[in-house]
């Protein structure tokens, strides 16, 4: 594997970010405060791809409802909102007269979603970006979809700001998630985006098709989202990764599954 190549430092709210280049030519930040990168370094950009837009079924979704709604832990880059907006918008040849695109991401850290949210207007990605500050959340709307297609990014801890979210008129307006990019940082570094209470909180917001996919395949993950309802299979991993996670509301876990958590001692994460 090639040494990522620093590119430039970013001040945000929770410390610094380092730039690092990945294989595939895309950056990723490597944050100060998590001790850990945004991205695999095997590709930023093909890792969202394969893990996300693939593995939720992002295409065929939006195909069938003419619609769709996004949710994503956490927002860091905007290379989640970005690529989707991007894959979209080619596949489909977005315009006024094509499908609404809702992404609901969350950042703990201010000025990092700021920073590219900024640069996302500066590039015709995003139009009226407005923050409010009483609510904590920036919403924008997309340009090159539907009108009224529109981003919502909740600044703070997700796990207290989402009942506050899901009473509020955004979500009356987009509705319960098609979609999750489980995309926090690592078990390790943030274990409270991985327990069975916040797998619980996602199935809240979710309804009986919502697809959930993940990079980790830790059977801790896997015992606390079935736990929470969640339905866990497997797919080869990204990079370095021999296994990454799809899991949905509907369906079964196959009984290779199963019968790995059987098999392992290790206990559901909880908080």
């Amino acid at each position: 594997m090639k040494k990522p190549i620093v590119k430039k430092e970013l001040q945000g709210s929770l410390g610094e970010y380092r730039w690092e280049m990945t294989e595939d030519g895309s950056y990723t930040l490597f944050s100060e405060h998590f001790e850990e990168s945004c991205h695999s370094h095997a590709g930023a950009l093909e890792e969202t791809l394969y893990n996300y837009i693939e593995g939720c079924e992002i295409l065929p979704i939006v195909k069938n409802k003419g619609k769709i709604h996004i949710f994503e832990l956490g927002f860091g880059t905007g290379l989640g909102m970005s690529a989707t907006w991007d894959y979209l918008r080619v596949a489909l040849h977005a315009g006024e007269s094509s499908p609404t695109l809702h992404f609901t991401s969350c950042e703990i850290d201010y000025e990092l979603a700021h920073h590219f949210l900024k640069e996302a207007v500066d590039k015709g990605m995003l139009q009226n970006l407005n923050f409010d500050d009483s609510l904590r959340i920036f919403t924008a709307e997309f340009s090159s979809f539907k009108k009224g297609s529109q981003l919502t990014v909740i600044i703070g801890d997700i796990r207290e700001r989402i009942t506050y979210w899901q009473s509020s008129s955004l979500y009356t307006y987009t509705g319960p998630v098609d979609a999750i990019y489980q995309d926090a940082f690592s078990p390790k570094r943030c274990p409270r985006l991985w327990t069975y209470e916040w797998f619980s909180q996602l199935a809240s917001i979710s309804h009986a098709t919502t697809k959930m996919a993940t990079y980790s395949s830790t059977k801790a993950v896997w015992k606390a989202m079935v736990k929470a309802g969640w339905a866990v299979r497997t797919v080869q991993g990204y990079g370095s990764k021999k296994l990454s996670t799809r899991a949905s509301r509907d369906g079964e876990c196959p009984q290779e599954i199963i019968d790995l958590m059987e098999r392992s001692p290790v206990e559901y994460l909880r908080d």
